[in-house]
């Protein structure tokens, strides 16, 4: 009878209901939320909530109290799963993150790939190495840079190839040219 009172909406039915059920659910979520009444109370009062939404279902169920169990209990998986994944998460994100202190030897190496390339752009044409900067340092497109220095597209794109094959071989000369030219080509000055 009191299921039905809920189910059409009587406030002070659904207020037994609460004070009838909340003592007891609250004495089952507590162990399983590390002692934590904000959290207890949170998820009594979601579950509390959703039988308010689904007052009108009420009536058909025939224990009562077993599917507020298990409501109870799967909030609770829920909330096991969330922490499960948030606590992965965290773990992936602080060894993903690098170190903040200097490797002096990567910087070293970084340091004189740089000096490499930025010697074999001095050694390139004034247009050469303009089309290259555009390219890398402006994200222009071959169309934008012939536009910009008055040449074809196509004559941008062997300026552009010529300019990387000179930085490469100067890179060569140095080591690993691929990871260097990826810091090259990325780097904004």
């Amino acid at each position: 009878m009191l299921l039905q009172r809920v189910a059409s909406g009587d406030q002070q039915a659904f207020a037994t209901l609460y004070n009838h059920y909340l003592p007891r659910l609250y004495r089952y979520v507590m162990p399983f939320v590390r002692q934590s009444h904000e959290e207890t109370e949170e998820i009594l009062q979601e579950i509390f909530f959703r039988i308010w939404l689904k007052k009108e279902t009420l009536p058909a169920l025939d224990q009562f109290e077993t599917y507020l169990l298990r409501m109870t209990r799967n909030r609770i998986i829920d909330l096991h799963r969330h922490r499960k994944v948030e606590e992965a998460f965290l773990r992936a994100e602080a060894s993903a993150t690098p170190s903040l202190a200097p490797d002096p030897v990567a910087a070293l190496t970084y340091k004189e790939y740089n000096q490499a390339a930025q010697q074999a752009l001095r050694d390139m044409t004034d247009k050469r190495k303009l089309v290259f900067e555009l390219h890398t340092q402006h994200d222009q497109t071959l169309e934008e840079i012939g536009r910009t220095v008055g040449i074809s597209r196509s004559a941008a794109k062997k300026h552009l190839h010529a300019a990387t094959r000179l930085i490469k071989e100067a890179l060569l000369k140095h080591g690993d040219w691929i990871g260097s030219l990826c810091l090259l080509l990325t780097r904004k000055s």
